[in-house]
């Protein structure tokens, strides 16, 4: 399996995010925010704030 060049990965993102609706997106948010580890939390609060 080849890698995806993060230019490519963000495309394929914005792809599948820019139809979901708002209640999607904060789900998302959601599952992303419980995988961040403890010491990058007040980051991710920060850049989501």
């Amino acid at each position: 399996m080849e890698t995806i060049t993060l230019p490519r990965f963000l495309k394929i993102v914005d792809g599948h995010i820019k139809d979901m609706s708002h209640e999607e997106l904060e789900m998302l948010i959601h599952e992303i925010a419980a995988t961040v580890p403890e010491a990058k939390r007040d980051k991710f609060i920060f850049d989501v704030g």
